[in-house]
C-alpha cells in the first residue's frame, strides 16, 4: 500500500477556490485502478491550510495515474 500526502498553505483569498480543486482532484483519484482511497482536509485551526490523502494498492498505480493528463 501506497500511502500520498500533499499539503498545501493557500493565500487566503484563494483558499476556498484550492478546496474546490482538491475536492476534484480526489474524485478523479477514486476512480482510477488501484485508488483505495483519496480526500482533501482543511486544517481547523488554520483554514488556509489543505491536504490531499491518497491511498493506493500498489506503487504501479500510482505511476500510472500520475502519467495520465486529465
Amino acid at each position: 500500500m501506497v500511502l500520498l500526502l500533499s499539503t498545501i498553505e493557500a493565500q487566503s483569498t484563494k483558499s476556498q477556490e484550492l478546496g474546490q480543486t482538491l475536492a476534484l482532484l480526489a474524485k478523479q483519484a477514486r476512480q482510477e485502478p488501484g485508488c483505495l482511497s483519496a480526500h482533501g482536509y482543511r486544517d481547523v485551526e488554520q483554514a488556509d491550510s489543505l491536504c490531499l490523502v491518497e491511498v493506493w494498492a500498489t506503487q504501479a498505480d500510482v505511476d500510472a495515474y500520475q502519467q495520465t493528463e486529465d
